[in-house]
C-alpha cells in the first residue's frame, strides 16, 4: 500500500520507487535500472554529483520509459544537459518545458528543489517544488493517468466538489502545474482546472475492473468511452438514437478529425444512433507496437 510523502522519506529512494511502481501495477526489473558506471560517466563528464534521489531514481527505473516517456520525457544519462546553471533531466513531450536542478560541482543536498523552464534564451526557471522526491512522485501519477502509462484509462469533466471527495478519501501525491495528483492501490487520478465551477480528471487503472470501480466510486461518467479487446483499447463515442450508424475514419486519422470536425457525427446524429470508433493504433485507441501472443 502506497505510504504518504512523509512516511517515503524516512526511508531509502530506492525503496520508495519500488513501492511506487508496484502500487501503480508495475513492478519494476532488474533491466529497468541504469548501471552506477553510466551515472557516473554522465557526472563525470558535466562536472557535477547527482543528488541521491535522482541518482536511486535512475540506478531503480531509468530505463521504464513506459512510464518516463508517457507524456514529459525523463532524459537518459548520455542526454543530460547543463542550462542556465541547472541540469536539465526531464523535457515536456513538446521540449516547449524543461525541468531541472541546480547544477553545482559541489555534492548537493539529497533532496533539493526541482526548477521548470520554457525553452527560450535565456531560459527562465521558476521553482514548482521543494523537493525532488515529491516532484518525482506526483510526475509518476501525470505519467500513469494524464500520459496514460496505466493500461486502463480514461477522462470526464468534472464539477470542483469532486476535489473535496479525492482529498478526503484519496492520498493526495501532490501538485504539479496546478495538477493535483492522488492515489489509490492499483489506481491514479489528476485533477486539472477546466474552467471556473469544472475540472477534468484523467484516471489510470490497472485493471479494467479497478478502472470501473473509480468511475463507480466518484460517479465518473466517461467523456471517451472504451472496450478492451486483448488488453487493447479500443475508444469510441456514441451520439443519437433511431437506427444505428457506425463511422470508421481513415488511415493515421480518427473519429474525431473525420468525423466531428467537420461536424459529420452531429448531423447524422440528429436522425440517427451514431457510434465513432478509433481504430487500433489510431486518435485516442492503444497503439500498440508489438504483437501480443
Amino acid at each position: 500500500m502506497l505510504r504518504s510523502v512523509e512516511e517515503f522519506l524516512m526511508t531509502d529512494f530506492s525503496e520508495q520507487y519500488w513501492q511506487v511502481f508496484a502500487s501503480l501495477g508495475r513492478p519494476l526489473r532488474r533491466q529497468d535500472g541504469i548501471p552506477k558506471k553510466e551515472l557516473f560517466t554522465a557526472e563525470k563528464q558535466l562536472g557535477l554529483r547527482l543528488p541521491a534521489v535522482l541518482r536511486e531514481y535512475y540506478q531503480v527505473a531509468g530505463r521504464a520509459d513506459d512510464f518516463n516517456c508517457a507524456h514529459d520525457r525523463l532524459l537518459r544519462s548520455e542526454a543530460w544537459t547543463m542550462e542556465s546553471h541547472k541540469m536539465v533531466f526531464m523535457v515536456e513531450n513538446q521540449a516547449v518545458l524543461f525541468y531541472g536542478i541546480p547544477a553545482d560541482p559541489k555534492p548537493l543536498r539529497d533532496d533539493p528543489p526541482v526548477f521548470m523552464g520554457y525553452n527560450d534564451e535565456p531560459i527562465r526557471w521558476y521553482k514548482v517544488n521543494g523537493r525532488c522526491s515529491d516532484f518525482l512522485l506526483v510526475m509518476l501519477h501525470v505519467q500513469a493517468a494524464f500520459g496514460g502509462a496505466m493500461p486502463y484509462r480514461s477522462t470526464a469533466q468534472v464539477h470542483a466538489s469532486l476535489r473535496k471527495v479525492l482529498d478526503r478519501d484519496w492520498s493526495l501525491v501532490g501538485e504539479l502545474n496546478q495538477m493535483r495528483a492522488y492515489h489509490k492501490p492499483g489506481r491514479a487520478v489528476c485533477l486539472d482546472k477546466d474552467g471556473d465551477d469544472f475540472w477534468r480528471v484523467y484516471v489510470g487503472a490497472s485493471s479494467e475492473a479497478e478502472l470501473a470501480a473509480v468511475a463507480n466510486d466518484l460517479r465518473l461518467q466517461w467523456e471517451y468511452p472504451a472496450f478492451y479487446a486483448k488488453d487493447v483499447k479500443i475508444s469510441y463515442s456514441v451520439q443519437g438514437k433511431e437506427e444505428a450508424v457506425i463511422l470508421i475514419h481513415g488511415l493515421f486519422s480518427s473519429s474525431g478529425l473525420d468525423w466531428g470536425v467537420p461536424g459529420t457525427t452531429a448531423l447524422l446524429a440528429e436522425k440517427y444512433k451514431v457510434s465513432a470508433l478509433d481504430l487500433p493504433g489510431h486518435g485516442l485507441s492503444d497503439k500498440p507496437t508489438r504483437e501480443k501472443a
